[in-house]
């Protein structure tokens, strides 16, 4: 099968977007989270990646509130070795993801004024902040985004998976999780 040369444009342009909205959403991560409770988070992670917890001698998920993050934070953890960085590719993939969510959220319209969507709500108020904030904040905004969008679209298996995962990663997002799969049931 041959691919046209529009195609392969189009492709090539949705890479270099990719990449470009990749490389911001990295660029608008905090080095160094300024709430302590990522460190909260990312302790949890490091505890498993050892097998325990030597700080209180508890068995490592204690006290976990976001199992979801954390098991991401132990697979960054484990295959970079290096917590901070973990955090920062878990805040900024969370950015990323809800980048993406928008996008997906603004299907219908014309791409420049989906592109002016995403980047109008992520520039304003705290968005980036709260996304990228070193907790589940980013990954959970995308995730109830994206719910929204596969409620529009009709997709019931997405938003049954988002209700399952979202109290996994936000326990606090719990009703919201079981209001979107009733309305979209």
């Amino acid at each position: 099968s041959r691919i046209s040369p529009s195609s392969r444009i189009n492709r090539s342009v949705a890479i270099g977007l990719l990449v470009m909205a990749a490389t911001l959403s990295w660029v608008l991560t905090p080095v160094l989270p300024a709430l302590d409770d990522a460190y909260i988070a990312l302790h949890s992670a490091q505890s498993l990646v050892r097998g325990s917890d030597p700080s209180y001698g508890t068995p490592p998920l204690t006290g976990v509130t976001s199992p979801a993050y954390v098991a991401l934070l132990t697979v960054l953890v484990s295959t970079t070795g290096s917590p901070l960085l973990a955090l920062r590719l878990a805040s900024a993939g969370g950015l990323l993801a809800v980048g993406a969510a928008l996008w997906w959220l603004a299907a219908g319209l014309p791409e420049w004024k989906r592109a002016l969507v995403v980047v109008s709500i992520i520039a304003s108020g705290l968005t980036v902040l709260n996304a990228t904030n070193g907790l589940e904040s980013g990954w959970a905004m995308a995730l109830v985004t994206g719910m929204l969008a596969a409620i529009r679209d009709d997709r019931r298996g997405f938003v049954a998976f988002g209700a399952g995962i979202l109290p996994w990663l936000r326990p606090d997002l719990a009703p919201v999780a079981a209001g979107l799969l009733a309305y979209a049931l």
